[in-house]
C-alpha cells in the first residue's frame, strides 16, 4: 500500500516537472539537492526516489527568499505533515525537525565559555533575575517518538539485527555542536530540560525555579547544563 503510494506520488511529480522551465526545473533541483543534504536520514527513511520527488515538489512550491542556501528547508518538517504519501510514517517531520537542528548546529556560530569569575562577581541576591544564555548551536525538540534513536542508527554503519521500539516513549531532546561535530542527546533529567526550554525562552532563574520537580535540585541541574556547553553566558534584566 504504501508503496504504491509513494511510486503514485512519484509519477505525478515526474508529470509535473515535464511543465516547468528550463530555469524553473534548474532550479527547483537544484534547491531538491540541498535538501537531500540537510535531511539525509529522511531521505534514507523513505528512500532515495520518494525522497527526490517530495523535495522536487516542495522546492515548486517553497522558493527560497535568503542568498544563503544554507537558510532553506526549514519548512520542510511542516510539509511532511500536510503530504499524505508521507503519513505512514508519523513519526518523520519530527525527524525532519531533529535533522533541521542537526543542521543549524552546525553552521552556527562558536559558543563563548561561561564566565564563571563574572557569574561571582554579582551579589548573590541579584542570582534570581539573571536570565542565562543558551550557546548558539543548542536547539531543543520534545516529540513523541524515539527520535534520537532513529537519528543514530543512521550514522555510520548500520548493524543488521539492529531493530527500533517505535513504542518506547517521547524523547526530549536536545542538540548541539562540540568542536565540529554535532551531537543529539536524549535528555533524562526534566529538570534539566525544564532550565534549557525556560532559558531559551528569556525567562530569569526566579521564575523557573516552581517550574522544577523540585526545586532543591537547581544548582544540580545548572551544574549539568553549564558544565555540558549548552549555556553559555547571562544577562542581567533591562
Amino acid at each position: 500500500m504504501l508503496r504504491d503510494l509513494q511510486r503514485r506520488f512519484v509519477r505525478e511529480v515526474e508529470r509535473g516537472d515535464a511543465r516547468l522551465s528550463i530555469y524553473s526545473e534548474s532550479l527547483a533541483a537544484g534547491l531538491a539537492e540541498a535538501l537531500a543534504d540537510v535531511y539525509p536520514v529522511c531521505g534514507a527513511l523513505v528512500g532515495d526516489d520518494f525522497f527526490d520527488a517530495l523535495a522536487l515538489r516542495f522546492a515548486r512550491e517553497t522558493p527560497s527568499r535568503s542568498p544563503d542556501l544554507n537558510d532553506y528547508g526549514e519548512a520542510l518538517p511542516a510539509f511532511l505533515e500536510r503530504l499524505e504519501p508521507a503519513r505512514s510514517l508519523p513519526y518523520l517531520p519530527d525527524v525532519a525537525r531533529l535533522e533541521w537542528l542537526c543542521h543549524r548546529a552546525f553552521h552556527a556560530g562558536d559558543a563563548a565559555d561561561f564566565d564563571l569569575e563574572a557569574l561571582g562577581a554579582i551579589p548573590a541576591e541579584r542570582h534570581g533575575s539573571l536570565v542565562l544564555c543558551l550557546a548558539p548551536s543548542v536547539g531543543l525538540i520534545d516529540s513523541r517518538y524515539p527520535i534520537s534513536e532513529i537519528w543514530s542508527m543512521h550514522q555510520g554503519p548500520r548493524s543488521e539485527d539492529t531493530t527500533l521500539d517505535l513504542d518506547a516513549g517521547s524523547e526530549r531532546c536536545v542538540v548541539w555542536r562540540s568542536g565540529l561535530e554535532v551531537r543529539v542527546e536524549a535528555l533524562s533529567s526534566f529538570d534539566s530540560w525544564i532550565l534549557l526550554t525556560a532559558f531559551s525562552q528569556q525567562v530569569a532563574l526566579e521564575d523557573v525555579v516552581g517550574e522544577l520537580d523540585d526545586p532543591t535540585t537547581l544548582g544540580e541541574a545548572l551544574h549539568e547544563v553549564i558544565a555540558r556547553g549548552w549555556v553559555s553566558g547571562f544577562r542581567e534584566p533591562g
